[in-house]
């Protein structure tokens, strides 16, 4: 079945943004991050076995709102000092031209903050991100987005 690729200057647009979530996680700039964010934002994050995550206290990672998804990561990475690398992505045209499906590789590097004090945790992983990306207000935002660990490790 025939893929409708983007226009040039949508797919390095939104592949553009796409560099800068990375970089606003691992600098915190929480207001960048948040501006490439749909409001009505839904995210979820899945194990390796594809099963919705839980964290350590029980929470499911699930998310119905941009300002949920970012206190879990604003909480999630408070002590962390993290770098994420996004692969350049396989990017759709969807329904009409102001609606984008993309899946991206990514891998990742997490550390504690007190990682060179001899102690704390260092995590290595990767998986791919599966979104949908739409146009408000002339710009594209992130409106789906579903991470799945492709692999994790805790060193």
């Amino acid at each position: 079945m025939p893929t409708t690729v983007p226009p040039y200057e949508v797919a390095e647009t939104i592949r553009h943004y796409k560099s800068q979530y990375a970089r606003a996680v691992d600098t915190k700039q929480w207001d960048l991050f948040s501006s490439l964010l749909h409001p009505a934002l839904t995210a979820s994050l899945h194990d390796l076995d594809g099963s919705l995550t839980t964290t350590s206290d029980g929470t499911k990672c699930r998310f119905s709102s941009r300002e949920e998804y970012i206190l879990f990561l604003r909480t999630g990475f408070a002590n962390i000092c993290s770098v994420h690398v996004v692969g350049a992505g396989e990017l759709e045209m969807v329904n009409d031209e102001d609606d984008v499906a993309a899946v991206w590789a990514m891998s990742y590097q997490l550390g504690s903050l007190d990682g060179a004090a001899g102690g704390g945790y260092t995590e290595i992983g990767g998986g791919h991100y599966h979104e949908v990306w739409k146009k408000l207000d002339g710009q594209w935002v992130i409106a789906s987005l579903k991470f799945v660990n492709s692999f994790r490790k805790v060193i």
